[in-house]
């Protein structure tokens, strides 16, 4: 582990930290535009407060701050305090319209006497910083580093344990020069073998060819609308005429984008946006089910369906589409509810495929039996979606530290899924990192256990498992690997932190949104809300986490957008090193 105890104020005060925040869906948001009054708590999109300052006397911890177009003055603000963490900022937006769309260049924010050494941060945070003279201040381009082993603790600058480094993109290095990143997937093409990565960006989704992963390669950008959040998933099929199409279904909580279907066959020279669905405005995530991961095609005898989360319509219950004809996926059905939930909403989901005696206990003893395993908020519930449309209740599981059951995944066996709380370390004062572990040996019963406790506060987001290995983005702390042999008591064996300034591993939800680990070159894809696409590798061959000597200073980037690590003193970051160092 990296930090027993977060890095102390003095250490941290004055370091660049990645800024660009995630969603704001697990937590209150408070509004602000130089229109408002700052009287009310200012949670209500139709009545904002004037000032920041009014704001953060209103906010709780986990709450967010959208800023309405403007001019402001930054003189007072302890951008420090302010920027990290969910508490952060995000300006694109307009009162004018209530706050629904994100568009930093049409809804200008512009700030006025912000400390120097977070002007990079804020573009990253959609404003518009300006000199003395009025004049918009550049964003710094950052550079990549070529690629390197992990040797010491270090790989191109980056502390790490068991992973080597092979390549990055910052966010400056896509042709849409997006001011954040979101989730990530990827697949092999059955045609060919090129190896592919499709990144969900703050402007669009950007397919890149990873086939050589140390010079990944962006074949196209496909627009959209402007938002923090966008998740990816692929499904690739055998074509009638021989060979394969693949495709890649893109949600966003973006205003009016709907569900955007891009087109992969053209790959690796061209992709197309082929349709979108509009039976819905907005939607969280999607998942499909039945398929390999690493190609995206059905599993032999099974049929792949997608999974829509979160939508716009019926308070957010989960709709289930049939991908007969990819291009057009027709809706099958919605949720009913599950009996007691608090609400019908569902956030993130996955499945596993049944056809041990399990059976039995599924609605009419379907053999096999699909088990959706749905995450919503609240509780985990199970499923019975083999007849898509009837889907039955199973079971539910909660625990006592549950604030916010975000998503999970399956072990290879199926008897387990391990479960992530996007709110516990952030809400519950003193709790250290905890990962659950939800045993569905009885799916009737289902029931969660803690599996793991770090020796820090850092928010665990989203995980996946190959074989007896799981693989976190674990936002502040990066990419970590677990050893999945016994679930219930889940053991790092390898980490590399993309996210370094401030270095304190604590609470809060920048850092690595998503990985994707299933490539058969074993090329794991990561992506940093702030710092881009990392191409790493498994490499493990040391039993102990090391301790590393001071390194050089970390790559230009790292200051959530582009910036490098200018302003911060030799003396601040061998203090900060050091402090990493003792607390491994």
């Amino acid at each position: 582990m990296r930090h027993a105890q977060p890095l102390p104020a003095l250490v941290i005060l004055g370091l660049v930290a990645g800024a660009a925040q995630a969603h704001d869906d697990v937590a209150g948001t408070r509004y602000v535009a130089p229109e408002g009054v700052d009287t009310g708590d200012c949670d209500h999109r139709d009545g904002p407060c004037r000032t920041i300052e009014y704001a953060l006397a209103q906010i709780q911890h986990g709450d967010s701050i959208k800023v309405g177009a403007g001019s402001y003055d930054f003189s007072r603000l302890n951008l420090e305090d302010l920027l990290f963490g969910k508490q952060g900022l995000r300006a694109g937006f307009s009162a004018a319209d209530e706050f629904s769309v994100d568009d930093p260049t049409a809804n200008r924010a512009i700030v006025r006497g912000a400390d120097p050494r977070f002007i990079q941060n804020l573009i990253a945070f959609g404003f518009t910083p300006v000199d003395a003279a009025g004049q918009p201040i550049a964003r710094e381009a950052a550079k990549a580093q070529p690629a390197a082993a992990c040797t010491a603790g270090q790989a191109a600058g980056f502390p790490c344990w068991n992973i080597d480094y092979l390549a990055r993109i910052p966010l400056t290095g896509f042709s849409t020069q997006p001011l954040s990143a979101a989730n990530l997937w990827g697949f092999i093409d059955r045609d060919d073998n090129r190896e592919y990565v499709i990144v969900g960006l703050r402007n669009g989704t950007a397919v890149v060819d990873v086939t050589n992963p140390e010079s990944p390669r962006e074949v196209a950008t496909i627009p959209g609308v402007t938002n923090a959040w966008r998740e990816v998933k692929v499904y690739q099929v055998a074509a009638a005429t021989g060979g394969h199409r693949a495709y890649a279904y893109v949600t966003t909580e973006g205003s009016g984008a709907g569900l955007q279907i891009l087109d992969l066959t053209g790959l690796p020279n061209t992709v197309t946006l082929t349709n979108t669905l509009h039976d819905l405005s907005t939607s969280h995530t999607l998942y499909i089910s039945n398929i390999d991961y690493a190609t995206g095609m059905a599993l032999p005898g099974a049929q792949a369906f997608m999974y829509v989360a979160g939508a716009d319509l019926l308070g957010g219950r989960y709709r289930i589409y049939d991908l007969t004809d990819p291009v057009n996926p027709a809706l099958v059905t919605t949720s009913p509810g599950a009996p007691g939930a608090p609400t019908p909403y569902m956030h993130d989901s996955t499945s596993v495929l049944l056809t041990d005696n399990r059976t039995t206990q599924c609605a009419a003893a379907h053999n096999p039996c699909e088990v959706l395993i749905d995450f919503n908020v609240e509780r985990v519930d199970l499923w019975d979606v083999t007849d898509k449309a009837a889907p039955a209740f199973l079971g539910t599981a909660t625990y006592p530290n549950a604030r916010y059951i975000h998503s999970g995944w399956p072990t290879a066996d199926q008897r387990n899924v391990i479960v992530h709380d996007e709110l516990d370390e952030l809400r519950i004062a003193g709790l250290n990192t905890s990962i659950y572990t939800l045993d569905i040996g009885d799916l009737r019963a289902p029931t969660i256990m803690t599996s793991y406790t770090g020796a820090d506060t850092t928010t665990d987001h989203n995980g996946y498992t190959v074989g007896n290995r799981y693989y976190l983005a674990h936002y502040r702390r990066g990419l970590v690997i677990h050893d999945l042999t016994n679930p219930r008591a889940l053991r790092e064996v390898a980490w590399f932190d993309t996210f370094l300034l401030p270095a304190a591993n604590i609470a809060g939800t920048d850092g690595v949104w998503g990985v994707y680990p299933f490539l058969p070159s074993g090329t794991i894809a990561v992506s940093d809300i702030s710092n881009g696409l990392f191409l790493l590798r498994r490499n493990e061959t040391s039993a102990t986490p090391p301790t590393p000597p001071p390194p050089p200073p970390p790559p230009s980037g790292m200051g959530g957008g582009g910036g490098g690590i200018g302003a911060i003193t030799l003396l601040a970051l061998a203090l900060v090193l050091a402090l990493r160092a003792l607390g491994r």
